[in-house]
């Protein structure tokens, strides 16, 4: 409150003068206004104060009795009002900083922002760096570090960012704070609040199989004893092996000849050309399953298997299981030594080339099924389910549905289907 002769006139009394120092005392210093408005505003209020107090003669305030408290007390109202008036309008009018503008234009919004790049944010104007760095929140939850380029923030997150992912930062800007202590609060600016999405991840590259492996370590080659005579093998699903052996009319050792089936007879091992051995991993013969046989295929199922019987005149198809006992007989016949085993088609039924080379479909029943008239002139090797068949056929190689027996061409020079 300024020192102004008109407050002595008006408030002469020893007692009203108490009060306007003493209001004078708890106020801080207000910047200097504008002359005009402080004229106009001064004789605003002392017109009220005037119409406000009516009696002149005085006495101090702790003397006044019931009769004289009412203008005592109409005059510090009076005085409140001025001062109070005066400080209203005084941090209405008081000089502010502008709020600090920030550009986000390379960040906002962006659906490309790199897993390691910096986050640019640049200010246009003086800021409190210490109060901004304190206000940042990166969400998701993710640790970084900060630091400034001039006016530009730069966060940097201590790891990759998760590829495909919306983030979020926010932060606090603040202006600088003047060199002298300010007499009004500065303005509070809204927070910024900064949107953007990460690349996806990188599709991987295709690295083509390799035989070599680095995680494969061999201990040792298990020689099966005689393996030139054996032919025609095919895994179990017990981890053993079938193979085909020629007919031994010495027999074989007497360790294998005690495990030999009962299944095979002195007529069937004399006229048998080959055998179909069940054979352990370690070249062990565990037992003859199939006297005469030979082209062995396990069923899906791994529980049987079938092979082709040769006779005198013709070879004939059957299906044993791995105890060597027959299960079905006589499923196709063939007027000629076969080249190849038989393939399953599921569980319930078997592909084989007749004497002509064409492609034969027959279920365990001995039926044949219709299938388009394929000349087959290389390999040939169904899916698991028994849905497709993969053939090479003189015409070329083509993959046949077995549900609609419609064939489709794959790629010439296409073979060795397994």
């Amino acid at each position: 409150m300024m020192d102004d002769p008109e407050l002595h006139e008006l408030f002469g009394d020893p007692a009203d003068r108490e009060v306007v120092d003493l209001l004078k005392a708890s106020r801080p210093a207000a910047p200097p206004l504008d002359p005009h408005f402080r004229n106009y505003l001064r004789a605003k209020l002392m017109a009220e104060a005037r119409e406000t107090l009516g009696a002149p003669t005085r006495r101090r305030w702790f003397q006044l009795g019931p009769v004289g408290m009412a203008p005592a007390m109409a005059a510090v109202a009076a005085g409140f009002l001025i001062v109070l008036a005066i400080q209203v309008y005084l941090h209405g009018q008081a000089t502010t900083s502008p709020p600090v503008a920030v550009n986000l234009t390379g960040i906002q919004d962006r659906k490309d922002v790199a897993t390691a790049e910096p986050i640019h944010i640049p200010f246009t104007g003086p800021v409190d760096k210490t109060a901004v760095e304190e206000s940042i929140v990166m969400q998701p939850a993710t640790s970084f570090t900060k630091h400034w380029e001039g006016q530009t923030l730069v966060i940097t997150p201590s790891h990759p960012l998760a590829p495909s992912t919306s983030y979020k930062v926010t932060l606090q800007p603040k202006a600088k704070p003047p060199s002298q202590p300010a007499a009004t609060p500065q303005p509070v600016q809204r927070p910024v609040i900064v949107h953007f999405l990460t690349v996806p991840a990188p599709v991987p590259p295709v690295v083509p199989p390799s035989f070599k492996s680095n995680s494969v370590t061999y201990g040792y080659d298990n020689r099966i004893p005689d393996s030139a005579r054996l032919s025609n093998s095919v895994w179990t699903l017990d981890g053993q092996l079938l193979v085909t052996r020629p007919a031994d009319p010495a027999g074989p050792t007497a360790s294998s000849t005690a495990s030999a089936s009962a299944a095979q007879t002195p007529a069937a091992s004399a006229a048998a050309a080959t055998n179909v051995w069940l054979l352990s991993t370690q070249g062990t013969l565990i037992r003859n399953v199939a006297p005469g046989g030979s082209y062995p295929a396990v069923a899906p199922s791994g529980g049987v298997f079938a092979d082709w019987q040769q006779a005198a005149d013709h070879a004939s198809l059957e299906v044993r299981d791995l105890q060597g006992n027959v299960q079905t007989k006589g499923i196709a016949t063939l007027g000629s030594r076969p080249d190849r085993a038989p393939v399953w088609l599921g569980a319930a039924r078997l592909a084989y080339l007749d004497e002509g080379g064409l492609l034969r479909i027959v279920d365990l029943h001995g039926t044949l099924i219709a299938t388009p008239a394929l000349k087959v002139a290389g390999s040939m090797a169904a899916s698991r389910n028994g849905q497709s068949l993969a053939v090479v056929t003189d015409g070329g190689p083509v993959v046949l549905d077995l549900g609609t027996m419609t064939s489709t061409p794959l790629p010439a020079g296409a073979e060795a289907f397994a």
